[in-house]
């Protein structure tokens, strides 16, 4: 593995502003450490709501927020972000049981966790140019060199330089909070149910009931019969 990454590969950080000294300075006990609530609003902007069933791959369904039963109704967007939630606090105990640190500072924290759930390992970033060996780097206390590591990271690479920014300036800034991600979701299911883009029939009940029960509104295009069945069964909205 890349224990170094090239200077046409690298960030000049000091041209940037810290926006956060305590964040990116102050060491915490790990054990003390949770992952920070900018940290998780940065985190969910990576993902979509989707209140009916998807698949990225053409085999494996998901719904919501990638978490949750696709094969049951269709999901609320408070429903898709609490099972988020659950399965984020769960990998984020397994995370910690991976930590060789005594202490890190949030900053340094968030980051590690953030790049832990997306790829599923903080130890090492893929790069176009090989693999970076993210582990060594920190265990030398050479964070400046991790975070271009990270930075350098061609999976998700959005993602990847927003937590070397993290890393590097405490900079947590998304545009996609909740609010925004569940109005792209109701859009995003109204165009594919109008569009006859749904080609299942469970889908299509998904995206009916959880259109309903987000919206209180039935989505254009239902029939009288299908309304009739969403009231019986969730009543009046």
């Amino acid at each position: 593995m890349l224990n170094f990454v090239t200077p046409n590969r690298r960030t000049v950080w000091d041209t940037y502003t810290i926006k956060d000294d305590w964040t990116v300075n102050f060491f915490i006990a790990t054990s003390q450490l949770h992952a920070s609530s900018n940290m998780i609003k940065l985190m969910l902007s990576n993902y979509q709501y989707r209140m009916f069933r998807y698949s990225e791959d053409g085999k494996n369904f998901k719904i919501g927020y990638g978490v949750g039963d696709p094969t049951g109704n269709g999901f609320t967007e408070a429903e898709s972000y609490s099972a988020w939630i659950d399965d984020l606090k769960d990998r984020e105990w397994k995370f910690k049981k991976t930590l060789p640190l005594i202490s890190a500072t949030q900053a340094q924290y968030d980051t590690l966790f953030s790049l832990y759930y997306n790829t599923g390992t903080w130890k090492k970033v893929t790069s176009d140019v090989g693999t970076y060996d993210v582990l060594t780097a920190i265990l030398n206390q050479r964070w400046l060199l991790a975070a271009d590591m990270i930075a350098d990271g061609k999976v998700n690479p959005t993602m990847r330089r927003a937590e070397a920014r993290v890393l590097q300036l405490a900079d947590y800034t998304t545009s996609k909070d909740r609010i925004f991600l569940r109005n792209e979701g109701i859009s995003y299911a109204l165009n594919q149910y109008t569009g006859g883009i749904i080609n299942t029939e469970l889908s299509k009940r998904q995206c009916e009931t959880g259109y309903y029960r987000q919206t209180t509104a039935f989505i254009p295009g239902m029939s009288n019969l299908r309304q009739r069945e969403l009231i019986a069964q969730f009543g009046q909205l």
